[in-house]
């Protein structure tokens, strides 16, 4: 396990469906995150769905519009804290961008397009697969 791992809440946004006129409905999936110096990242497979869709400018209100669950998930994780790699509870994700862990994404990324260009593939494919 790595020394010292950062635990915060992130939420991104996510289709719940659409309504009577064919509109799609979007809302935010909410969720703990575990980050390591070395740019690896970790989700925990507990998440919250809201359905509000209001703009968040500063960290002070993304920090207020956490669900308590979530929040309350987060305080324990951060009071007894977690091990990523040994538990079913969290899943690898997205590393941080431009970090040591992001090098070997990139890398995926840059050939996967060198491909595309040589086989003459519409651009905006290169990441699908990468990251599922």
């Amino acid at each position: 396990m790595e020394a010292t791992l950062e635990f915060y809440a992130r939420c991104d946004v996510v289709r719940l469906g659409t309504d009577e006129d064919g509109e799609e409905i979007h809302g935010r999936s909410w969720y703990v995150i575990a980050e390591a110096p070395s740019g690896h990242r970790w989700a925990h497979y507990f998440e919250e769905v809201d359905d509000d869709q209001s703009k968040m400018r500063t960290s002070a209100e993304a920090e207020a519009a956490v669900p308590p669950r979530v929040a309350r998930l987060l305080a324990r994780i951060r009071a007894v804290g977690a091990d990523p790699h040994n538990s079913p509870h969290w899943a690898p994700t997205r590393p941080v961008y431009g970090s040591p862990a992001y090098s070997p994404l990139e890398d995926a990324i840059e050939e996967r397009m060198a491909d595309e260009d040589a086989d003459h593939m519409p651009r905006g494919t290169y990441l699908r697969g990468l990251w599922s």
